[in-house]
């Protein structure tokens, strides 16, 4: 199984001086064991685990199972997530596995653009999201047509707890 850690902060809490941030007078840059924990990546870990994944033999077949039905059954919802079938939720992406894909800060959407994989080349480009059967990012769209979808979904996490 393979999950994500979205943690987002801003700069100066990962000591890091780019993208507007300011570092605290009793900061050291890149204190490793200071610096805030967690990756920003939310929208690149397919293509990330895709091109590290061929590296080491993995299929498209692994990955699916890695990170969609493996993920689901652990997480309690293996009864509407985690595989594309009558019933499901219909959440998958549209994307071309193949296509070069340089991580650019344009392309991450969250609001603080630092992320240790700008810059890195990978192959795997998501083109669109589906959500519950409903296109929520597109590429072929402006940026503010893909964030009106959020509006009708709740917030609450739709999993159990697992101790």
């Amino acid at each position: 199984m393979v999950v994500s850690d979205h943690s987002p902060c801003t700069p100066d809490l990962k000591l890091h001086p780019c993208c507007g941030g300011d570092l605290a007078a009793d900061a050291v840059e890149g204190d490793f064991v200071k610096a805030w924990g967690g990756i920003a990546s939310v929208g690149i870990g397919l293509p990330l685990l895709w091109s590290e994944g061929q590296r080491r033999g993995l299929t498209l077949q692994d990955v699916v199972r890695l990170i969609c039905e493996r993920t689901a059954v652990h997480s309690g919802i293996a009864d509407r997530k985690g595989q594309i079938a009558v019933g499901r939720d219909a959440d998958f992406v549209v994307w071309a596995p193949e296509q070069e894909n340089r991580i650019t800060v344009d392309k991450l959407h969250f609001r603080n653009k630092l992320t240790p994989y700008q810059e890195r080349s990978c192959s795997g480009l998501v083109h669109q999201t589906v959500v519950r059967g409903t296109v929520v990012y597109d590429t072929s769209k402006a940026a503010e047509d893909n964030e009106q979808w959020a509006s009708g979904f709740s917030k609450q996490p739709h999993g159990q707890w697992i101790e």
